[in-house]
């Protein structure tokens, strides 16, 4: 909303004015976003990964208290694969910025052509796919990229338990062989036996040996 609002500051036409006015409606945050979403029976799916495949804060909130494992992928055959669009994560306000900008230049060039089809839907679902790439800097240090997998209807979707709610999901297959560069095994009290078995699997998936790493964070059992 502070992106519209100031592409379009100093302009006086009036379909400028019905753009800020749809500005000033999202500023509740995503509510209308799900809104949106909720009655074209659409959402985005998003499969988030990290540039730091050993990363002491992803360890202790993405696996268990003993081990666990960081797959490193090759980016292009994965989105070969599994498709999507792959994209790096923005934490840098400069960053985000330049990210929102073309967007908020094109539409306000729409919305003096044709500004109910612009407020109506087309802006806002391009704006929702790139606030997927948006993220508090707070959150820089996870180096993030995200395979996104815009306008998913229902019926594509599957669901499953989660710890508090039922969880959505977009299954997608994918041909391992080629896409799975190297596996790293996280803090572990069993660690050279876990290297070495994920060194067998990461051979067999790629029929060639490939030697499985270890997380370089030292070993130690503290409480979560």
């Amino acid at each position: 909303a502070r992106m519209l609002r100031a592409a379009a500051q100093g302009r006086d036409d009036p379909t400028v004015e019905t753009l800020l006015a749809f500005s000033r409606s999202i500023d509740g945050g995503p509510n209308v976003l799900s809104a949106r979403n909720d009655r074209n029976w659409q959402t985005c799916c998003v499969l988030c990964l990290s540039e730091d495949g050993d990363l002491l804060s992803q360890w202790r909130a993405y696996t268990p208290r003993e081990g666990g494992y960081a797959i490193a992928f090759d980016g292009s055959a994965l989105v070969a694969n599994m498709g999507g669009a792959l994209g790096r994560v923005r934490y840098a306000l400069v960053e985000q910025e330049a990210l929102l900008a073309p967007l908020v230049a094109y539409h306000i060039h729409l919305a003096q052509r044709e500004p109910a089809f612009v407020v109506d839907g087309f802006i806002l679902d391009r704006l929702y796919e790139r606030a997927l790439l948006i993220k508090d800097s707070a959150f820089e240090e996870e180096r993030e990229w995200r395979v996104i997998y815009p306008r998913v209807g229902l019926d594509a979707l599957r669901f499953r338990p989660g710890k508090a709610i039922v969880r959505p999901y977009l299954p997608v297959c994918c041909e391992m062989r080629g896409v799975i560069q190297g596996v790293r095994v996280g803090p572990h009290g069993s660690q050279d036996t876990a290297v070495r078995v994920a060194s067998m699997l990461l051979s067999r998936l790629n029929g060639c040996h490939n030697q499985a790493q270890r997380s370089v964070i030292p070993y130690r059992i503290l409480p979560h």
